[in-house]
């Protein structure tokens, strides 16, 4: 029943694209995009698809601009892994009782659960993922799980109509 989606961090737009596909006819989906060069890409591959609206910049200042329009199904996180956090402050405060809130790369390449500290990841980037990794899995927040892909991915369905309280998480 998702029709409002929002997407944090578009890159070339795939995910979007295949989102777009389960919505139906006035569904439409915001992703963002930081980086001005992947903008530029993700606007070529986006030109053909109407229910997907590109915004250009830091989503941490984006996000704010939007939040008239939700509330929202459906917040799909695939970003700068060190603002997961901050992000899901974002997502917990527009996403409707009964919707999604999505992160990708939520093991970091297998880093999140490892004992050994892999070289290719920042301590500040594998702290990040965990907290965010352990607010989601909060059963009076949250019906989640964590598909154990390489990469990770979390998926949680929002318990509760109030905004959450960051600092509570």
């Amino acid at each position: 029943n998702a029709r409002l989606i929002v997407e944090i961090g578009a890159l070339t737009g795939y995910s979007a694209i295949w989102m777009e596909q389960a919505l139906p006819e006035e569904g439409k989906i915001i992703t963002i995009e930081k980086d001005a060069a992947r903008a530029r890409q993700a606007r070529q591959h986006l030109g053909h698809h109407p229910k997907i609206s590109l915004l250009e910049g830091d989503a941490l200042t984006v996000l704010p601009s939007i939040e008239k329009d939700g509330p929202f199904d459906i917040v799909f996180i695939d970003a700068d892994k060190l603002h997961y956090d901050r992000y899901l402050d974002w997502a917990e405060r527009n996403v409707r009782k009964g919707g999604l809130i999505i992160g990708d790369n939520t093991l970091l390449f297998d880093a999140v659960w490892s004992e050994v500290h892999p070289e290719n990841v920042r301590q500040a980037a594998l702290e990040a993922m965990r907290s965010f990794n352990k607010r989601l899995a909060n059963p009076e927040k949250y019906a989640s799980l964590l598909l154990p892909t390489k990469e990770g991915l979390t998926i949680a369905l929002k318990l509760t109509s109030l905004a959450i309280n960051p600092g509570q998480a």
